[in-house]
């Protein structure tokens, strides 16, 4: 996300390049995605790795979302590493699986998208 200019995308833009960017890098190697994503387990320091790549990305995206007046979040670093996870999970499912799909790729993340883009303009204070 770092290419990314704030005058250049619009949240939505933002975004959609984000999700297709998880979905193309998921979707190169898919089989190898689910065995070792779901079938195999990862020893320590691979999954402190993990972690740490997680945390990363939610700050990366955090500084790009923070951008945007359109957002609202109480705590922007809780809602983008909810986000990224979010991005992780389904776009890895979807790559994963691919044959297991009913709705096109390009479907897939426009839908995904519409999803953050109503997390992120939500009034979370009426929760």
């Amino acid at each position: 996300m770092g290419h990314l200019e704030v005058e250049q995308h619009s949240l939505c833009e933002a975004l959609h390049d984000y999700v297709a960017g998880m979905m193309e890098m998921h979707a190169r190697q898919p089989r190898l995605q689910h065995i070792l994503l779901e079938e195999t387990p990862l020893p320590e320091r691979v999954h402190q790795a993990l972690l740490e790549a997680e945390q990363h990305a939610a700050k990366t995206v955090a500084g790009l979302i923070r951008l945007y007046p359109e957002v609202r979040s109480n705590c922007l670093d809780h809602t983008c590493f909810v986000i990224v996870q979010t991005v992780e999970s389904l776009t890895h499912r979807y790559a994963a699986h691919p044959d297991d799909q009913f709705i096109p790729r390009t479907i897939f993340v426009d839908e995904v998208v519409k999803m953050i883009i109503a997390y992120l303009k939500c009034d979370s204070s009426s929760l």
